[in-house]
């Protein structure tokens, strides 16, 4: 029921087997857009009482959360325009660029802030504009340069958050060995010749680099960003993720993927994708099951988001 992409006639089948429990858990893995479009494909008379009665309060918290990201984008527009005349290099980054290029309905992947990534050396001159424009810092500004990141929020609506990113890579000591700054995203985007390859990388970068698979939304990026990719898009995908050493974490990432979603046919999507890329075991130790548990923070989940750590940790580069 959280594949975008997913035929309506492929989960009706199993509205009446819904509980309550695995719809609290969609919201909580932040996918409950997805699984509330699907389920509004149905007839009301098909879903039992239960999931109506969610999908009725999903409805409301739906549309407050897609008006909160209109907002949002325009604070983003306004921001890139202050970032280009003052002669800062930028790209917006993940969700409301997913949004907008690889969900079917830009609904499907609301986002609660704004992410701008520049280059490292800009980071300095960022402070300056954001409290031009009304901002004012909320942590990364001081004493936390070292992670590559500022957070903005709005004095009088704490909704509003902007982050501007100089690395998607947090982690200094990770960071050593993988970088997704503003001058690898310009290698994948190729002077815009390969976005989605860069829509790829970026997936890739958030959710193994800047987390650790936390949530199944950004399993979904992934799967989404390698469906967006054009027959064009492989060999520059190929060639960018062993440039910037994330063959790693690219193949990961998609073997995660396609364990959360065995209704993929995945050999055939990636041969049309990624012709000859082997993804098969490249998780280990993580597992689709740490994914679906990551939010509720069992030790288990725990112990294998953080053996892949220490595995990316220890790989070469």
């Amino acid at each position: 029921m959280s594949d975008p992409d997913v035929p309506d006639g492929a989960v009706v089948a199993s509205f009446g087997h819904i509980s309550v429990a695995v719809l609290d858990h969609a919201v909580l893995q932040s996918v409950e857009p997805i699984v509330l479009r699907n389920l509004k494909a149905a007839s009301d008379e098909a879903l039992p009482d239960h999931v109506n009665q969610w999908v009725a309060t999903q409805k409301d918290q739906q549309f407050w959360a897609n008006v909160q990201s209109m907002s949002l984008a325009a604070r983003g527009d306004v921001i890139a325009r202050a970032f280009f005349d003052a002669g800062i290099d930028h790209v917006i980054v993940k969700g409301s660029v997913f949004a907008k290029h690889l969900y079917p309905f830009e609904s499907d992947r609301p986002f609660t802030d704004v992410d701008f990534l520049v280059k490292e050396t800009d980071l300095e001159r960022v402070p300056a504009i954001m409290h031009s424009l009304g901002y004012s810092g909320s942590i990364g500004i001081d004493t936390k340069f070292d992670l590559l990141e500022q957070k903005w929020v709005v004095e009088d609506d704490r909704s509003v958050l902007i982050e501007v990113h100089g690395n998607l890579v947090h982690y200094p000591r990770l960071r050593s060995r993988i970088s997704y700054g503003y001058a690898e995203a310009q290698i994948c985007r190729a002077e815009g010749a390969h976005e989605p390859v860069h829509w790829l990388m970026t997936a890739v970068a958030h959710a193994s680099a800047g987390h650790k698979f936390h949530n199944l939304k950004l399993i979904v990026d992934v799967l989404q960003a390698v469906r967006s990719l054009r027959p064009e898009d492989g060999a520059h995908a190929l060639k960018a993720a062993k440039r910037l050493g994330f063959g790693l974490e690219l193949r990961a990432c998609l073997a995660v993927a396609f364990a959360c979603f065995p209704h993929v046919d995945a050999d055939t999507l990636m041969e049309s994708r990624l012709p000859g890329l082997s993804w098969k075991g490249a998780a280990f130790p993580m597992s689709a099951q740490a994914v679906f548990e990551a939010p509720q923070r069992t030790k288990r989940a725990l112990a294998l988001r953080n053996a892949f750590r220490l595995r990316q940790h220890l790989a070469w580069r």
